[in-house]
């Protein structure tokens, strides 16, 4: 006897409201769901001054104010945002720790070389992070969207 192959479920799917039209984008109201919490792309659609999640979608289905429309996460953008979020603070550490390993090699106020090596590094890779934040949060409002509509549901 085989056993039944075991199916691997369908990710939940991401549904918004179309609120607003603006060139070739449409902005979509999200719903909140359980799948926010483990979501990579929650820095995009964080809720705004008044709760509401707002995502930027390019609007490539013709969606109209008020439709409901179904959203899946695209590849590239996302790939570009987590190599934002981890790369660059990973990258500015790294680079950081080689150059302070030629530049400071004696103690400094009692702290070992290797010490104060570590601390100028970690400076390093969190003001990479709060300007990878930074950069993120200003993208989520202009054509930078790691979703892309897949279907539209008109009442």
């Amino acid at each position: 006897m085989n056993p039944e192959p075991r199916r691997i479920p369908e990710p939940e799917a991401d549904y918004g409201e179309v609120i607003e039209l603006k060139d070739d984008l449409a902005i979509v109201q999200m719903q909140t769901s359980d799948s926010c919490h483990s979501c990579r792309a929650r820095i995009i659609c964080q809720p705004n001054s008044t709760g509401q999640r707002i995502l930027y979608v390019k609007n490539t289905l013709g969606a109209k104010i008020g439709d409901k429309v179904n959203l899946e996460q695209s590849g590239v953008n996302q790939i570009k945002l987590i190599f934002m979020q981890y790369g660059v603070p990973l990258l500015s550490f790294l680079v950081v720790i080689i150059v302070a390993n030629r530049f400071i090699t004696e103690k400094s106020n009692g702290i070992p070389p290797e010490v104060m090596q570590l601390i100028v590094a970690l400076v390093f890779m969190i003001l990479s992070g709060v300007v990878t934040y930074l950069w993120s949060k200003r993208k989520a409002t202009q054509n930078f969207s790691i979703f892309r509509m897949k279907s539209i549901e008109r009442e």
